[in-house]
């Protein structure tokens, strides 16, 4: 029961928490202009689930204002209208590793070509840095690394 408690995200003030944030906020990487002054549209890129990762429990929309999130689990076949949808939102898009992802690397250089004002981030290790206005990396997808990067976008 304590570990329940200790792990559950709305726990505020579990012991470990600030150390965990800190340790987030030390890992993350910025590159560029990432604040956002609006409306987001998220555009979570998800690779196939592994054994040792599994499903995430939350992802980058939780824990940004405004936002409004698409999982996608391939590149889309029409980013322009994807885009068109959403007008007069921030566009960030969340990739997992997207080095080993050529589908990932295809769709953030595609909405990079669009959306100049594009901010990556990227999760999990990086290959490089896109051809984006804005980049982050956050070294992990736990909560604590999203928490961190929202707190870089504000």
């Amino acid at each position: 029961a304590a570990l329940c408690r200790w792990a559950a995200p709305t726990s505020a003030g579990a012991a470990g928490r600030a150390a965990g944030a800190e340790a987030a906020r030390r890992a993350l990487r910025v590159s560029g202009d990432v604040a956002i002054g609006g409306p987001i549209l998220v555009l979570e890129l998800v690779p196939e689930a592994n054994i040792a990762a599994g499903e995430a429990q939350h992802g980058p929309a939780d824990v940004l204002d405004d936002a409004v999130a698409i999982r996608l689990s391939e590149e889309p076949l029409d980013l322009a209208a994807l885009f068109s949808a959403h007008e007069g939102r921030r566009v960030v898009i969340v990739a997992r590793d997207a080095g080993r992802h050529a589908w990932q690397e295809q769709t953030v250089a595609n909405a990079a070509a669009l959306r100049p004002d594009l901010i990556v981030v990227e999760t999990g290790i990086p290959s490089g840095r896109p051809d984006a206005a804005a980049f982050i990396v956050t070294h992990g997808a736990g909560r604590a690394n999203l928490e961190a990067m929202a707190a870089a976008t504000r």
